[in-house]
């Protein structure tokens, strides 16, 4: 009996795919019906930003790592778009599957092993990356008619607006407009006066606290309004992907104020940068897990008594992806200089290191020195050429 596996893939567009889940029960009833033996459902790739982007689709990649060990000899897919959209990569991707003896099967389209099917799959791919592209040019199309019209885009709508739906018409359908949350936007507005007034977010967050105001339920803090005092939003302008919208969001604050606010959030970052000692973790981005092979990366964290401790931790492992614990700091710096210093130590390895160092200079300088001489070479067969050519005309 042959191998299988599955790859289920939600859509970017979300235009009424199978879920995941009912991708999965009807690829392992295909695999019943063909016979084959399903030992592993890659079904990482959930997000839809994952299937906009073929680089960030893990899984993917993943599974075509896992084809070279030969555990498996074929890939189930709901329906071949769910395996790639694009022609062009879908070609490359089942080309280094071949090389594996392996080969994707759509479990909705029926597809034959012969010549004709072969001209089939052509046929449903450049129908699909077709499909593809129009649904992209209606979005953008749709984007454009919101942006122009000034109607809400979607997305996070920041403190200080609310949404005001109109019925279109149609059961349950809106259209949706910002305008402006009078009590929230009375905040916004003092948020930015005293700030501009030199009063930091900090005493802002203290004040505001005293007189019972409260965000989101709960006690300001001053880090609240970072991402306020920068946001365009509030004076009425913002850029949605590359097009500039300047009548979706009314405004709550006038230019002078925000630009104000500006100049000091440069100031006191200036300042506060220079106060701040930063440690370096000397093994950052050369330090990687024994376990899953992932780079390890600075963590750290505060004690009871107000105590920093600070760690090297695996990524992976911060996601709860593997088993390996944090590596204290300090002493895993101090355990790599001790090797290091250990190996310099013996002068056989020191001498190599200088004559391989010296090695590469040399053959750098030669490269370069090569490279100088044949792009003056070229430069003097083209003035030749002109020369000719210039003669030639007369």
């Amino acid at each position: 009996m042959n191998n299988a596996v599955i790859y289920p893939r939600q859509s970017s567009h979300g235009q009424g795919d199978q879920t995941i889940e009912t991708q999965i029960q009807i690829c392992q009833e295909y695999a019943e019906r063909k016979g084959l033996r399903v030992v592993k459902v890659f079904d990482g790739d959930k997000k839809k930003s994952a299937s906009k982007d073929t680089e960030k689709r893990k899984d993917l990649h993943k599974m075509i790592e896992a084809a070279e060990t030969g555990t498996f000899q074929y890939i189930i897919v709901y329906e071949l778009n769910r395996f790639m959209r694009n022609r062009a990569e879908s070609v490359l991707f089942k080309a280094q599957l071949a090389k594996h003896g392996v080969k994707v099967l759509s479990a909705v389209e029926d597809i034959r092993d012969d010549e004709g099917g072969e001209l089939y799959e052509m046929i449903v791919e450049w129908r699909d990356e077709k499909y593809s592209r129009d649904l992209s040019r209606r979005v953008r199309h749709g984007l454009d008619t919101s942006v122009a019209n000034g109607t809400f885009c979607g997305g996070y709508l920041i403190y200080g607006y609310q949404i005001r739906k109109e019925p279109t018409g149609k059961p349950d359908r809106f259209i949706k407009y910002v305008e402006i949350d009078e009590e929230q936007a009375k905040i916004v507005r003092y948020v930015f006066k005293r700030y501009a007034d030199g009063l930091s977010k900090e005493r802002i967050a203290e004040v505001l606290n005293k007189m019972g105001d409260r965000y989101k339920g709960r006690l300001f803090k001053g880090r609240d309004f970072d991402r306020w005092l920068t946001n365009k939003k509030y004076t009425g302008e913002f850029c949605f992907g590359n097009r500039k919208c300047d009548n979706m969001f009314p405004q709550i604050i006038d230019r002078a104020t925000f630009d104000k606010a500006q100049k000091l959030l440069q100031k006191n970052k200036y300042f506060a940068k220079s106060n701040v000692v930063r440690e370096p973790f000397l093994l950052s981005s050369k330090l990687y897990c024994g376990y899953c092979g992932t780079p390890m990366v600075a963590d750290g964290g505060v004690g009871h008594m107000g105590v920093t401790y600070k760690y090297y931790a695996c990524k992976d492992t911060k996601k709860g992806n593997c088993a390996k614990n944090r590596e204290s700091k300090e002493a895993l710096e101090k355990w790599v200089a001790d090797e290091i210093i250990k190996f310099l130590s013996d002068p056989r390895r020191l001498n190599k290191m200088v004559d391989d160092v010296v090695a590469y200079h040399g053959k750098k300088t030669d490269e370069s020195e090569t490279k100088s001489i044949e792009s003056k070479i070229v430069h003097a067969k083209k003035q030749i050429d002109d020369t000719i050519n210039s003669l030639i005309a007369r």
